[in-house]
């Protein structure tokens, strides 16, 4: 997965893509697929992605600036399948979503950081 994001600029990438990998360990980039677009807001930033494939995604946007908007998409925390369709969205009241890690004793919290902060969720995984 590659984040690919130009944020901060007008007209900039703002997507999630995914690429399969070769035996040896390359990237073969015909197999480039979109896996979800940010369209005109901020776009994704850190994600992980747990056991069963569902993938974890920090993006968005809480306030407006001149090159992006939040009308569309948040600040927050996107959970995706892995053909990109949106199961969850878990909002981030602070701007800023930057990354995302898996933590705790039984490995079922999401660590979030944002805006200078860090959240926890517990996740079902």
């Amino acid at each position: 997965y590659v984040a690919d994001n130009n944020n901060n600029t007008k007209g900039g990438a703002r997507k999630l893509w995914r690429f399969d990998l070769r035996r040896d360990g390359t990237v073969d980039k015909k197999s480039q697929k979109l896996v979800f677009d940010w369209e005109t807001s901020r776009g994704p930033d850190g994600l992980k992605e747990d056991a069963t494939g569902r993938l974890y995604v920090a993006g968005g946007l809480k306030g407006r600036n001149e090159y992006e908007s939040p009308d569309k998409y948040r600040g927050g925390v996107y959970v995706l399948t892995p053909e990109g369709k949106l199961e969850r969205f878990v909002e981030i009241p602070v701007d800023e979503v930057t990354n995302v890690a898996f933590g705790g004793k039984d490995g079922k919290t999401l660590y979030v950081t944002a805006g200078g902060t860090l959240w926890s969720l517990a996740v079902g995984r």
